[in-house]
């Protein structure tokens, strides 16, 4: 067709038609009353694959697959009936066919069509159903947003996850209900995966606050290959961040609590001098933290409640009924705070009894028997206290080279965890410590045996882990036997192990090199 002809059908155009081909987002195709294409919008020209000159001039129903395909798109416009998302497909200049939905309406002597392409197996299900009910009853967030970043579908999540309606949220952006950054995100991943699928984490608002999804995210495309919108499936993973979180916050708690157990740990191996069992403070502080915590809480329920009184003695208005309830609770918390002082006092002094001052022993040469008599006169008042008698038996004159303060402290030890756990108060019992030298080596045999109450199988495999006891309530720490194996296995280089049973006492059977090459 002729070029002035071109022109003509041009300057028919309303202003209204002019402006929609030129800056219009859509697919449009103005048609004059012989079905002849007049224009084209860009996107119109790029769904068909074709440059301006290849449509304008041409009959539109050549561009459709089926023969009359145009008559059947636009059947009953003459009349002024509505065409609305018909089925078309429609040739594009490589040949190739794409499946598209077509509105159309009049203008003046003219016909405006839209196209929007969609995908030919979408299209098949969509018309019998079946893909709408898996998008609408998905437990997914499910959305279509155009390359303009307006939403085009949604599901029943996405509205049940923002809390709005349907047609609150189609034809708008994320940025009109996002929180600016997490739009700007969203946006700058759509953008991405306009090429290939990809998946992100992501965050998106929700009725009870910010959420956190999994999305996978992907380009649809049309007949030829070209991205017309972006679909995205996101799945919420809140409550697994937040128990990840959690898990974490667990791991670094049990971890912290590991680290201080191995420096209490490294500090009692280490330790030269039982004195420097004061440094162990800060490995068991939860053992005092209870009755510290609660001490300081009473005193500051006693302070809360005594600036109350004071104010309502000041104003005048203190009466009998309020005097004798503060009364009641300064007593009350007067004696918790008392009683948890003491425990705190106990647990202190329970620490400075096993911190022996060992300051001035060293490794040495020394007779085994004599010496352990010596420990064993002073520990005179601890046994006098009890109906128990203490023992020492075997060979004497065995000399070995070892360390005899670290030597005193496990006997010591042993001889104090028999008083506490294997005799009831007033219950009679003997304590025995037989010494042998081990028949071709050069090793010392110490036997510390006691006829009391024994150890429950299931306690056994415990008893020199730190802090285990059986006595928290009375005066345990759990520490005493740790210490005694730490001596011996570290200390000392030597072995200890233990056989018990309940009814029938307990055995410590410990093996010492006469020659000690073990490092302080």
């Amino acid at each position: 067709m002729a070029g002035g002809e071109h022109s003509g059908r041009d300057g028919a155009l309303s202003a209204t038609l002019r402006l929609l081909l030129a800056r219009g987002r859509d697919a449009a195709l103005v048609l004059d009353r012989a079905r002849v294409i007049v224009d084209a919008s860009p996107p119109a020209l790029t769904l068909l694959g074709r440059e301006r000159a290849q449509l304008v001039g041409r009959g539109a129903d050549e561009l459709f697959e089926e023969a009359g395909g145009l008559e059947r798109a636009l059947a009953g416009i003459e009349r002024g009936e509505p065409c609305l998302d018909r089925a078309a497909r429609l040739r594009r200049g490589d040949g190739s066919v794409i499946a598209c939905e077509l509105s159309a309406a009049r203008e003046r002597d003219a016909v405006i069509l839209l196209l929007r392409a969609r995908a030919e197996g979408v299209t098949a299900l969509r018309d019998a159903g079946l893909l709408e009910a898996i998008i609408q009853n998905s437990s997914a967030v499910i959305y279509v947003k155009d390359l303009e970043g307006r939403l085009l579908l949604v599901n029943r999540h996405y509205e049940r996850a923002l809390g709005l309606e349907r047609a609150q949220v189609l034809g708008r952006t994320d940025s009109e209900f996002f929180p600016a950054e997490i739009a700007a995100q969203h946006r700058e991943h759509d953008l991405e995966v306009l090429s290939e699928s990809r998946e992100w984490e992501e965050r998106a608002p929700h009725e009870d606050g910010i959420h956190t999804y999994i999305s996978v995210k992907f380009p649809i495309v049309d007949g030829g290959g070209r991205a017309y919108a972006v679909g995205g499936i996101s799945t919420d993973i809140t409550e697994r961040k937040r128990g990840e979180a959690a898990l974490r916050a667990s791991e670094a708690q049990a971890q912290a609590a590991l680290e201080r157990l191995r420096t209490t740990q490294q500090q009692l191996v280490e330790s030269e001098k039982m004195a420097a069992l004061g440094g162990l403070v800060a490995g068991v502080a939860h053992e005092i933290n209870t009755p510290i915590g609660i001490g300081i809480t009473g005193a500051s329920l006693l302070e809360q409640r005594t600036r109350e009184l004071a104010a309502q003695l000041e104003g005048g208005g203190l009466k009998r009924k309020q005097l004798r309830r503060y009364l009641e609770t300064a007593t009350e918390t007067s004696e918790m705070i008392l009683a948890n002082l003491q425990r705190a006092g106990e647990l202190i002094q329970s620490f400075k009894q096993v911190a022996v001052d060992q300051s001035s022993e060293g490794r040495r040469r020394f007779e085994v028997h004599a010496y352990l008599r010596r420990v064993l006169i002073s520990l005179r008042p601890e046994l006098r206290r009890r109906p128990v008698t203490a023992l020492l038996t075997g060979a004497r004159g065995l000399k070995i080279v070892n360390y005899p303060g670290a030597l005193a402290q496990v006997v010591t030890n042993l001889v104090m965890n028999s008083l506490t756990h294997a005799f009831a108060p007033g219950e009679a019992g003997t304590i025995e410590i037989t010494l042998a030298a081990v028949e071709g080596s050069d090793t010392l045999a110490l036997e510390f045996a006691d006829d009391g109450r024994g150890i429950p199988r299931e306690n056994l495999a415990k008893i020199f882990e730190p802090f285990f006891t059986t006595q928290r309530g009375r005066g345990g720490t759990g520490l005493g036997l740790h210490l005694v194996y730490n001596l011996v296995t570290q200390r000392m280089g030597g072995t200890i192990r233990c056989e018990s049973a309940p009814g029938q006492g307990a055995r410590f059977f410990i093996s010492l090199p006469s020659s000690s090459s073990s490092s302080s």
